[in-house]
């Protein structure tokens, strides 16, 4: 139910962005995304009411982090809703156009982080999308390698290891894999990449600004892929010291790292259908592209050893 959307002002500002290569019309002015041209018919439009709601919402799921409620996922007519607290409530229309932002309680820096590195890529999984919770980067040839796990695992840690030996940012969060004429591609999403800011985060890349969970957001710059990549590798990090073995197509390591990939996978429709169409999305995948475990301590000798391995 719309409330209120006759005192909306009737004159609306539009800005122009393009993450994940999708076309984007925000009515409101993103305070750190790049503004650029359209190539195309637009994808989506983002806009700010803070007056809009909708009755007898289904909560159907929610995750938490240290034993607190981060984030929880609803559904109500036209509506998915993904609820994030003290942050704001993004209602994502199912005909795949609208996004709408309201009961905002945050700085618009982190609405907009979240809108860029959750909100958008569940729009994505909505539009039939697979979406990986990975983060990427591609070489100088333009192959790329994805890393897949569990938030606070090192993903974000390695891609900005890797972007400092020259390496290409495509994604720091969520990689939208999509099927290819001889494998799959790995779209670019932005340019940033987000750390945890504990105090000692060291970078020469440009800082951004803090986001409201305790991360600082740094740019790449021109270290960022414009374009998608084909993917090279997946791997699975593991917190486990290595073991000798190496990647193969649905070899019974593939199959036993499966469940795990699963598990990683953005999503905010959970019916019947929209699960299966998923199974099949990554049963393709991963017939079709190298996985494996890859051991990561969280320190510099690993780091050293991952850009070793992949150079």
């Amino acid at each position: 139910m719309r409330v209120g959307a006759e005192n909306m002002d009737l004159k609306v500002n539009k800005f122009f962005y393009k993450p994940f290569g999708l076309n984007i019309e925000s009515h409101f002015l993103l305070p750190h995304a790049s503004e650029s041209a359209f190539d195309g018919d637009v994808d989506i439009k983002i806009s700010i009411n803070s007056q809009f709601t909708a009755e007898k919402i289904n909560w159907y799921h929610h995750i938490e982090e240290d034993n607190q409620l981060w984030c929880e996922y609803g559904e109500a007519n036209d509506f998915f809703i993904c609820h994030i607290p003290n942050i704001a409530d993004f209602y994502l229309n199912k005909n795949l156009k609208e996004i709408i932002i309201s009961n905002m309680n945050a700085p618009l820096a982190s609405v907009e982080s979240l809108l860029m590195n959750q909100v958008i890529p569940l729009w994505l999984q909505l539009s039939g999308e697979l979406v990986l919770h990975a983060s990427a980067v591609c070489d100088k040839k333009g192959r790329a390698y994805v890393f897949v796990a569990p938030s606070g695992s090192g993903k974000s840690t390695i891609a900005h290891y890797l972007v400092t030996q020259g390496f290409m940012l495509i994604s720091d969060d969520a990689v939208w894999v999509r099927p290819s004429l001889d494998g799959y591609e790995a779209q670019s999403s932005f340019s940033e990449i987000r750390l945890n800011d504990n105090g000692e985060v060291t970078s020469h890349l440009k800082k951004i600004t803090n986001t409201h969970c305790g991360k600082v957001r740094l740019s790449v710059g021109e270290m960022f892929a414009l374009s998608s990549s084909k993917i090279k590798q997946v791997f699975l990090l593991d917190s486990r010291p290595p073991l000798c073995g190496h990647p193969s197509n649905m070899s019974q390591e593939t199959q036993s790292i499966w469940p795990q990939i699963l598990d990683n996978i953005y999503r905010i429709d959970v019916s019947g259908q929209k699960a299966a169409n998923e199974l099949s999305q990554l049963t393709d995948f991963l017939l079709k592209v190298p996985v494996c475990k890859l051991s990561y301590l969280k320190n510099q000798e690993s780091l050293e050893r991952i850009a070793r391995s992949i150079k």
